[in-house]
Parts: C-alpha cells; structure tokens; sequence
C-alpha cells in the first residue's frame, strides 16, 4: 500500500464552494475523481483506492479538470518514494532493472546473431562441397564423351581385312574396270576411224 501526494491549487464543489489547496488523487472515472481537503490522504491500494475523508462528496459536484491518469499516479507514486528517502535505493534498483533488460536483450541478439553466423557458415560449406562436386561430375562427363572417339576411330584402319580396306578394294575394282572399258571403246574407235559416210546420194552403209 503506497500514499500517493499530488497537488491541486483549487477545486470548486458545491457543498465547500472551493477548496483550498490540498491533496487529490484521481482516476480516468469521473466517480474516482474526489477531492480532499489540506492534509487528507487518499491510499492506493494497487488499483482500489481507499478514500479518508470527514464529510461525503456528491459525485456530480467534481471538476474534472483534475483527473488524473494511470501513468501519472505512477509517476507521482515515484516521486513520492523518491522524495521520501527512498531516492537512492529506488536509483539503484532502476539501474539494476535497466542493466538486466540489457543483458537480456544482448542474450537475445547474440542468440539470434549466432544461429545466424552458424547458418551461414553450414551454407557456405554446402557451396563450397557442391562445387567440388559439380566439377568432378563435369570432369567425369568430359572423360566419358572423349572417350569413344579415341578407341574407335583409330580401329576403322588399324588392320587390312578391316571395312576400310574394303572399301580401298572394291574402289580400286571399280577404277579397273573403267579403265578397261576405256580401253575397249578406244580400240574400237580406232578400227572404224578410216570409215567416212557419204549421204548425199540417200545411200546408206551399214557398218
């Protein structure tokens, strides 16, 4: 239970016309809002406030000027406590409670930063072995391609009775039999070559 002090200069009511100046403490509900006179406190007890006061207060006689908020009963609990001796411990215990969200913080995000650092590193290792994979695959493909060309096609003419030699063979049987017809026709030629036809008594010789 903490006693909460905050100032107002003056408050008009219709029973005490206006009060002088004193101690109030309010809520955002117009029904919380009630002022007391000098020297009155109001207890705050988490968020039930507990009202001492000599005489009852209608509620429609309020200003509602002076409502106050949750964050500044907050902050005037803390100036309250802070002007009341307790400035240093409570100092001290901000500094404490400061410097752990920070080291939580900073446990978090060298967390999140090494998970990070760790994934990148796996990734750059998967690169780095998956391009010495493609290469020797590519290597192997090469080998694989070349390969053929360099036993087969030096057997097509490794041996006589192989096709190539055939083929010399039956090209060369070809080329003599040409020659021979060549021959013949220029025998031929030559024997009929003194044989003049005359035609033009419409005589015919046959040869």
């Amino acid at each position: 239970m903490s006693i909460i002090f905050v100032c107002a200069s003056s408050l008009e009511n219709v029973e005490y016309d206006i009060v002088p100046e004193g101690i109030i403490v309010a809520n955002i509900k117009k029904r919380d809002t009630i002022p007391l006179q000098s020297g009155n406190r109001r207890l705050l007890d988490n968020k039930n406030l507990n009202y001492r006061r000599t005489k009852d207060i209608r509620e429609s006689s309020v200003d509602r000027r002076f409502e106050i908020t949750e964050a500044l009963l907050r902050e005037a609990q803390r100036e309250e406590q802070l002007s009341s001796g307790q400035g240093d411990d409570r100092r001290e215990e901000e500094i404490k409670t400061a410097q752990r969200q920070d080291d939580e913080i900073r446990t978090e995000i060298q967390d999140v930063v090494r998970d990070e650092v760790r994934d990148d590193v796996k990734d750059n290792i998967r690169d780095g072995i998956r391009d010495e994979v493609r290469n020797d695959v590519k290597d192997e493909i090469k080998e694989t391609e070349t390969e053929p060309t360099d036993k087969i096609e030096p057997d097509l003419f490794k041996n006589d009775d192989a096709v190539g030699s055939e083929f010399l063979r039956t090209d060369n049987k070809k080329t003599q039999r040409n020659e021979d017809d060549k021959d013949r026709r220029d025998k031929v030629l030559r024997q009929f070559s003194w044989l003049t036809i005359e035609n033009d008594d419409g005589v015919a010789v046959d040869i």
